[in-house]
């Protein structure tokens, strides 16, 4: 599954644009405000919001969220997101509103679920929709466009045979927890015969769904901060049993403590990223060692302490530079982009920390064998002239409006760099704004502050 394009209206400073994405791997370049991080934070609440499994305070915090990207000038915010197979495509439509008694209040107005075959002349045609629009009383479900009381009846019934009501759900869908994910739980262990055509159509693709979203991928720049910051490394796992983030305490106050399989984890991400690492870091070689371990609660616990080895030395992970740290976080997410035809990863200002000609060489030979999907953010343009036309976005203010376009008029031996430079020198880009930076103003503001 990929995901093919997204659309976001009063986002954050975006009215309404949309973004397409070509290939397996897709950059995202452009000057600061124009977007660029915008995407990753759309996809990153269209992931939050589907996952079923959020706690009470991740539910909180998407809340605090959405309330600070939507835009300043509006009460509402809409995005609409399509991933596609070989199959079929999917589109998500997803529309949030602040209340007008109490901006801080944030609720869902509206979830769609929608689909087509692979084929021409196919059209979208609804699975499933809720509406939490003002007008109606309690969200409504509604499968392929239309009320239908019998299928409403049909998950009530499922759900009292569980001694779970329907309000109970609505409750949780008020949380910010999506009522598609909430319904799909609920009955996902039903056997297909006893449930109509309808929901089973929206059980048989919402499975695939629900998959794609829980196994992405997406780094933010707040992760990020944390090793920044020297709080912990969020190493990234994707094995046969773990998916997720491994958090690896730095400080020597900080004892990473694990129970014995999260240990196991660790050493086969470890195992699965050593050799790579030591080809992007010559003569490296990253260690994971165990302390010690003790009985808690009647349940083994391990210590463990990760290294980075040198010519015979061992240098703690916490005292490397932040770039190899950053790299260490990152490269199981990178091998399962690879590997993985499912795989989607989303990585915002990946070129940070990052020597230009090492990523330029990296995100070349990823793209020529990668399975997955990768889309990133960066500011470094050295990459350009390793990556082919369809793996690069400008993000660029048109008419007063955030797009984002692919160079016009390119071949295979382009240097896009070159031709990115000179459509902000020459403006010879029509589909391309200059730099928004008045270089007469910055430069009299200079010779003032030299005065």
């Amino acid at each position: 599954m990929k995901i093919l394009s997204l659309q976001m209206e009063n986002f954050k400073n975006i009215k309404n644009s949309k973004i397409d994405f070509k290939n397996n791997l897709s950059g995202i370049y452009g000057p600061n405000g124009t977007g660029k991080t915008a995407v990753i934070e759309a996809i990153d609440v269209i992931r939050l919001y589907f996952n079923s499994l959020k706690s009470k305070e991740q539910s909180e915090e998407l809340k605090n969220k959405i309330a600070k990207l939507i835009n300043i000038d509006s009460n509402t915010m809409f995005l609409e997101i399509i991933f596609t197979n070989e199959d079929f495509q999917y589109k998500l439509k997803l529309g949030f509103q602040k209340d007008r008694l109490n901006s801080e209040n944030i609720y869902v107005t509206n979830e769609e679920f929608l689909y087509r075959e692979i084929v021409k002349k196919s059209v979208f045609k609804n699975i499933v929709t809720i509406d939490n629009s003002v007008e109606t009383i309690i969200p409504q479900i509604n499968f392929k466009g239309k009320f239908n009381a019998k299928n409403n009846k049909e998950i009530e019934e499922i759900l009292k045979s569980k001694e779970i009501s329907l309000k109970s759900l609505y409750f949780e869908f008020d949380k910010l927890n999506s009522l598609f994910s909430l319904v799909y739980e609920q009955i996902k262990k039903v056997e297909k015969e006893k449930l109509n055509s309808e929901i089973n159509l929206f059980m048989t693709h919402w499975e695939k769904i629900k998959t794609t979203i829980m196994t992405m991928f997406v780094v933010t720049l707040k992760e990020q901060a944390l090793y920044n910051l020297e709080i912990l490394l969020p190493l990234k796992a994707h094995t046969e049993n773990a998916h997720g983030t491994l958090p690896i305490n730095f400080g020597k106050n900080r004892g990473n403590i694990y129970e014995e399989k999260i240990v196991q984890d660790l050493e086969k991400v470890i195992e699965q990223i050593g050799d790579i690492f030591s080809v992007i870091i010559p003569d490296s070689k990253l260690i994971l060692e165990k302390k010690d371990d003790r009985i808690e609660n009647e349940s083994k616990k391990i210590a463990v302490s990760l290294y980075v080895e040198k010519n015979g030395n061992k240098i703690c992970v916490e005292n490397e530079s932040t770039g190899i740290i950053k790299l260490i976080s990152l490269l199981s997410a990178l091998v399962y982009y690879v590997q993985d035809e499912r795989a989607i990863v989303l990585i915002d200002e990946l070129d940070i920390h990052i020597f230009e000609y090492l990523l330029a060489i990296m995100l070349e030979k990823l793209s020529k064998y990668a399975k997955g999907q990768l889309i990133f953010t960066a500011h470094n343009l050295l990459p350009l002239e390793k990556l082919n036309r369809n793996s690069i976005i400008i993000s660029t203010i048109e008419k007063e409006r955030t797009a984002y376009v692919y160079f016009k008029g390119t071949s295979g031996t382009t240097n896009l760099r070159q031709k990115y430079l000179r459509s902000q020198t020459l403006w010879s880009e029509s589909n391309i704004s200059p730099l928004l930076l008045n270089e007469y103003a910055l430069e009299l503001y200079l010779r003032k502050l030299v005065k």
